[in-house]
C-alpha cells in the first residue's frame, strides 16, 4: 500500500466538513438540511461530508499533508467507516498516531 499524492479535493472536503460542524455547533446553521440548502447540495451528501469530522486527527493531518495511504479516497470515505480511531487506522493501514 503506497502513499497517494495530495488529494486537494479530499483536503477541501475535510476542511469544509469542519467548517460546517462549526456552523452547526454555533447555531449559525440550524441543521444539516439548512447547510445542504445553502450549499445547493443533497442532504445525504452533506451528511457524508460531515462524517469526515469523525476521522482521527492524525488521519486528517495525513490527508492535508498528502501523506495518506492511496486507498484513502473520497470514494472510500463516503462509505461507512469505524468511529473508533484505532479501528480507522487499522482499516486503512495507518499505524501509530495518538
Amino acid at each position: 500500500m503506497g502513499l497517494a499524492p495530495r488529494d486537494d479535493t479530499l483536503a477541501r472536503l475535510v476542511a469544509k466538513a469542519h467548517h460546517w460542524l462549526r456552523l452547526l455547533e454555533s447555531g449559525k446553521a440550524p441543521s444539516i438540511q439548512a447547510i445542504a440548502e445553502q450549499e445547493n447540495i443533497d442532504k445525504s451528501y452533506a451528511a457524508k461530508v460531515l462524517r469526515l469530522t469523525l476521522l482521527a486527527p492524525d488521519i486528517v493531518l495525513a490527508i492535508l499533508d498528502g501523506r495518506h495511504p492511496d486507498v484513502l479516497t473520497w470514494r472510500e470515505l463516503s462509505r461507512p467507516f469505524p468511529v473508533l480511531w484505532t479501528e480507522q487506522r487499522r482499516q486503512w493501514g495507518m499505524t501509530g498516531g495518538k
